[in-house]
């Protein structure tokens, strides 16, 4: 038997990608331009959701063997002041990994459950296949035990992704009472609530899975979707999210500029794009003092500068963190920025009182382990 092709199989998968996510792209077109109904949509999209899942995670595997070419190597970075792009490449898809990775119980990497071939992963497997399928699986299972987190919880998910959001609530609640530490159901609870714009509810949804320690591969898939981000950026003011407009595509381009061979026009763009974003932030800060996402910002726009604006940068983070004390993103920023002024201690100060806590992903921008690192061999 001739041996398998690594770099082929890969090139096929890539392949197989790039067309279910073209389309998922087409299918979302025509659903909004009204050539779709629900139903329709929704089984379409599911089916495609379903296989773009799979080769995923065909892709994950072979790299995880070694297998597969990592791709090209990355562009060299200046450590710790390079804009880190937080876009996630399969967004289409995530609300399938999700599942995949919550109901991928057979491998004992998440939180349990049944093994595959059970009732609940017959249940899961339908996904993709209606949603009235998937919710009268779960009846069945149900009927004969009623106090299922599991299979509430589920059924809860499916009957959401069919437009029935007040019953997928209902299920999540249940599932709650009955066992207030199941994390999966947290993560489902969040996407209802963030499709509902109700957005501190998803945030404390979200805080309560981190409060579980939930496994991995839910957090990692989460942060896929981009959930944490969107929700971050809907939480701003007002006033600060003009400015995040402006600040992001500037610390992109000031990213361009320091990883890459860059000419003089490109850099002074750069600057341009970073000095009107920062005028947003005093703008912002000048109609509300308190406003500390803007503090933030200009603290972190600030940093990408000379040591004068680094050094004012310190004091727009000091200002946030008057506002928001112990503020996680003010914290590893600052520690950031003490460190490039050399003021090591401060910085490890900032860093021991941060500890572990979750830093907003519109700030978290610098590696808290490297800047330990740097100031501890400074000393």
């Amino acid at each position: 038997m001739a041996e398998a092709d690594p770099p082929a199989d890969r090139e096929r998968l890539c392949e197989q990608r790039d067309f279910l996510l073209a389309s998922l792209d087409d299918l979302d077109a025509e659903y909004a331009a009204g050539d779709l109904d629900k139903r329709d949509y929704d089984e379409l999209r599911d089916g495609y959701v379903g296989r773009a899942a799979e080769v995923l995670r065909a892709l994950a595997a072979l790299d995880a063997a070694g297998e597969a070419d990592a791709g090209p190597p990355a562009t060299s970075r200046r450590r710790g002041w390079v804009w880190l792009a937080g876009a996630a490449a399969f967004v289409a898809v995530a609300a399938g990994l999700l599942v995949a990775s919550l109901a991928d119980r057979g491998q004992g990497t998440l939180t349990g459950g049944d093994a595959p071939g059970s009732e609940l992963d017959r249940c899961r497997q339908l996904m993709g296949k209606g949603v009235d399928a998937e919710v009268s699986c779960f009846d069945e299972v149900l009927a004969s035990r009623p106090d299922d987190v599991e299979a509430i919880t589920y059924q809860g998910w499916a009957l959401a992704r069919g437009g029935k959001p007040k019953a997928a609530a209902q299920r999540y609640e249940r599932a709650i009472g009955l066992d207030a530490t199941y994390p999966d159901v947290y993560a489902f609870r969040a996407i209802l609530a963030k499709n509902e714009r109700r957005f501190d509810d998803a945030q404390a949804d979200l805080d309560r899975l981190d409060e579980l320690g939930a496994p991995e591969g839910i957090q990692s898939t989460i942060d896929q979707m981009g959930l944490r981000t969107e929700l971050a950026e809907a939480r701003l003011t007002t006033a600060s999210k003009d400015c995040w407009a402006d600040l992001k595509p500037a610390l992109d381009a000031v990213n361009t500029v320091v990883s890459q061979e860059s000419d003089r026009e490109q850099a002074r763009d750069a600057v341009g794009k970073l000095v009107a974003a920062l005028d947003c932030t005093d703008r912002a800060i000048a109609a509300d003092p308190t406003d500390a996402d803007a503090l933030i910002m200009r603290g972190l726009g600030l940093g990408v500068l000379d040591e004068t604006s680094v050094r004012a940068g310190v004091a727009s983070l000091d200002q946030a963190l008057a506002v928001r004390p112990d503020d996680p993103s003010a914290l590893l920023l600052r520690s950031a920025l003490h460190a490039r002024l050399g003021d090591n201690d401060l910085a490890v100060a900032d860093l021991d009182a941060l500890k572990d806590r979750r830093v907003s992903p519109l700030f978290d921008v610098v590696d808290r382990v490297e800047i330990r690192k740097s100031v501890t061999a400074g000393s």
